[in-house]
């Protein structure tokens, strides 16, 4: 009998060309969209850095701005108080400097007039000393007019008996005249001399 041709499949399970072939493009098909999706990722990744990279500038800028323009506005007025108040603070400065040289006037002057008032009461006071005297004087010399004076002749010496000469005379004048009361006599005294051809009176 002839020998038959038997063809042996191979056991192995390892695929044939064709299916080999078709397997390894699928996958590097499946590798390609991977990729892809991939670089879009990082694409979309990095526009979104760059965007926010421009808004962070773009803030910063704005900011930096509004910085910069209060800054300014806040230098002006700071630089506008700072010299008003320089000008307030030299008024002010010139005022207190007329004060202090008006107070010092006054004070020259206070002490000055208080000089002068001292001065004034010594003087003053040496006045109304020479016054009170100078009335004394003029009293005294009132009393002793011959128009204010009385003369009593013929009392003995001693006759008052220790009794004040005023009410003395007072007395003797009430008995001798008759008089309902004693007058009132403001100073009497002995005669200084004695009345010449006399020996034992003098006149009161």
């Amino acid at each position: 009998m002839p020998k038959k041709n038997i063809v042996k499949s191979d056991q192995s399970g390892e695929l044939g060309p064709k299916e080999a072939s078709g397997s390894t493009n699928e996958e590097a098909s499946g590798v390609a969209g991977r990729a892809t999706d991939d670089s879009s990722i990082l694409g979309a990744i990095a526009a979104l850095h760059a965007e926010l990279t421009l808004v962070k500038s773009e803030i910063c800028r704005k900011i930096e701005t509004e910085i910069s323009e209060v800054a300014t506005t806040l230098r002006g007025e700071i630089t506008a108080l700072k010299a008003e108040n320089d000008a307030a603070i030299t008024t002010l400065t010139a005022q207190i400097d007329s004060q202090k040289q008006t107070l010092k006037e006054l004070t020259e002057a206070a002490n000055g007039s208080s000089d002068i008032v001292q001065e004034l009461e010594s003087k003053v006071k040496t006045l109304c000393g020479q016054v009170g005297t100078l009335s004394e004087k003029c009293l005294d010399l009132e009393g002793c007019s011959k128009r204010q004076n009385l003369r009593v002749a013929g009392v003995k010496e001693g006759k008052e008996n220790g009794q004040r000469t005023r009410i003395f005379v007072a007395e003797l004048l009430k008995e001798t005249l008759g008089l309902e009361k004693a007058p009132e006599i403001d100073r009497a005294h002995r005669a200084l001399r004695r009345r010449s051809g006399t020996t034992n009176h003098r006149d009161t």
